[in-house]
């Protein structure tokens, strides 16, 4: 019973020391497990702040992606393909490298907690905790920014097979159509298409090359520029021509654009899109016109079996160190592994900055394809506008029609200003159509004066004869409808000699004519007193105060 006990007792003992050591290890690998997450965290904001500043520097040239590259890889002022520094306690190593023409690539690595080792085999491992990222940075190509005439030509190339050049064009999101731009050939090195293409502001661009792998359908070189002209404008691009035994044996695009959605353009592998370093509107473009599925190898680093890791590290694996005299990167021909350099155009957009040069350029199409006997305007800016008269009436008419309505009798310009006829006041007169309306607004009428009835009035005392239209206001300043009253003659007032001296006139006398009751005709001169004159004479006689103060 005692040695029971005793085992008992000894075992718990060992079930809790055993338990407080499990304790123990798990809370040191709590606390390992927490400090390793911090440092993960810490090393991933390094990361991201890294690749943050390296994107800012790149963006800084979006002309050039080799330039934005370099910009990072000088970061740290070391050539030496990395930008390497320190942040947080912890250090980062970021490389910026060109995956295509147009497209760069940013990795960024943060390391925190640990230290750098070297292996028995001699690479370098960190002991503590990393995080990377990557992402790319593209620019925009073949995207026309101002209104110009497309500016294409051969380099030099080393085509296997014939191919004919199409271009598409995109207007936002609604796809325009697919032309022509070279028939099909092989080398054309400096060859120039036979047809100018105008282009407008806002248009995504994507070439790709039809590839005719036995020459069937080369076009003619001794052909007439009317007969090339002609061919590459009339040309009707069908998909359905595609495949075995057909026109063309397969398609290479410059860019894949799946369901035609620009939103999701990204370059296609079997072209090679690159910006001019000097100019933005201008690119190259390098096909490889060998179809073989085995060289579309994503994951691949090896440049002489993938297309993608060509475009990535270069012929030799070690980017693309060399340029040709006009900045691009520098082709190389190879018979039996991608390169590139089969099909080689450059293109570039020769701006158009004002409507006359537009219109310059459509009449220089336009007499180019005449020439020929072309009337297709396939490819051509707006139609220049003009101003003509037509039987008196201004209209615009296109360019190519204004000739047929010359002959015809119309002018070019403006029509000379329309004279209309108005009656004003009563009288006719001939106004300009830009004074009509002033005239009709206040009364006049368009057209010829009515006939008017005559109406007599009385102007002034003297009669006078005016149109009806005129009336009122001759009434307003006084006149009377009718014939004037008949005049009545004024007696002239004779003259009597005063029947009273002066000395009776200053005694208050008055003189008077004296007209008898009953015989007025026996007129009499009296002098009398001026009470007899106002008390008699005056109120009761027919009398007439001559002289005096009556």
């Amino acid at each position: 019973m005692g040695k029971a006990l005793l085992i008992i007792v000894l075992g718990a003992g060992f079930l809790l020391a055993r338990a407080g050591f499990n304790n123990q290890v798990t809370e040191r690998e709590s606390r390992k497990d927490q400090v390793e997450y911090e440092e993960e965290v810490l090393a991933r904001e390094i990361s991201r702040s890294a690749f943050n500043v390296a994107m800012g520097i790149a963006r800084e040239y979006p002309n050039s992606l080799d330039a934005g590259a370099n910009a990072v890889d000088m970061a740290d002022e070391k050539a030496d393909g990395l930008y390497n520094g320190t942040a947080r306690g912890g250090m980062f190593a970021v490389r910026a490298e060109t995956l295509t023409g147009h497209t760069l690539k940013v990795t960024s690595t943060g390391y925190y907690g640990g230290v750098w080792e070297t292996d028995s085999k001699g690479e370098k491992r960190y002991t503590g905790e990393s995080y990377t990222m990557w992402d790319t940075f593209q620019i925009r190509v073949l995207e026309v920014r101002e209104d110009g005439v497309l500016d294409t030509s051969f380099l030099e190339s080393q085509a296997g097979y014939c191919s004919a050049i199409y271009m598409d064009e995109y207007r936002g999101d609604e796809f325009v159509g697919t032309r022509m731009i070279f028939a099909a050939g092989h080398n054309r090195d400096g060859v120039r298409p036979p047809v100018s293409i105008y282009v407008q502001a806002g248009t995504q661009l994507n070439f790709f090359i039809g590839v005719d792998t036995n020459c069937s359908g080369k076009f003619s070189t001794s052909a007439s520029t009317c007969q090339a002209l002609s061919y590459v404008l009339n040309d009707k691009f069908n998909p359905s021509d595609v495949g075995r035994n057909k026109r063309y044996d397969h398609l290479h695009y410059a860019l894949d654009i799946p369901a035609r959605d620009i939103t999701k353009m990204e370059e296609g592998i079997w072209g090679m899109v690159e910006q001019n370093p000097r100019d933005r509107q201008r690119w190259r473009i390098g096909w490889e016109d060998l179809e073989r599925s085995d060289w579309d190898r994503p994951n691949s680093s090896d440049p002489q079996r993938s297309l993608q890791a060509l475009k990535r590290l270069g012929y030799d694996g070690k980017g693309w160190p060399d340029r040709n005299s006009m900045g691009y990167r520098a082709l190389r021909d190879y018979g039996n592994r991608p390169d590139y350099s089969d099909q080689v155009i450059e293109l570039g957009i020769s701006a158009l900055r004002s409507q006359a040069a537009r219109d310059s350029l459509w009449y220089a199409m336009y007499e180019e394809r005449s020439d020929c006997g072309i009337t297709n305007p396939d490819g051509m800016p707006p139609e220049p506008q003009i101003q003509i008269c037509d039987g008196g009436e201004q209209r615009m008419v296109g360019a190519s029609v204004l000739q047929s309505y010359l002959n015809a009798g119309a002018t070019e310009g403006a029509c000379p200003e329309r004279e209309y006829e108005v009656c004003h006041y009563g009288s006719e007169m001939t106004v300009l159509a830009s004074a009509l309306s002033g005239h009709l607004q206040h009364g006049d009428t368009q057209g010829v004066c009515p006939i008017e009835e005559e109406v007599l009035l009385c102007h002034d005392g003297q009669q006078r004869t005016v149109v009806e239209s005129q009336v009122q206001s001759h009434l307003n300043h006084g006149d009377t409808r009718g014939t004037c009253p008949d005049e009545v003659e004024e007696e002239e007032d004779d003259v009597y000699d005063c029947p009273c001296s002066s000395k009776k006139l200053q005694q208050g006398k008055v003189g008077i004519l004296h007209r008898p009751p009953g015989n007025p005709a026996n007129e009499q001169l009296l002098c009398i007193s001026r009470n007899g004159w106002r008390n008699g004479h005056k109120p009761r006689h027919d009398d007439v105060l001559v002289c005096g103060n009556g």
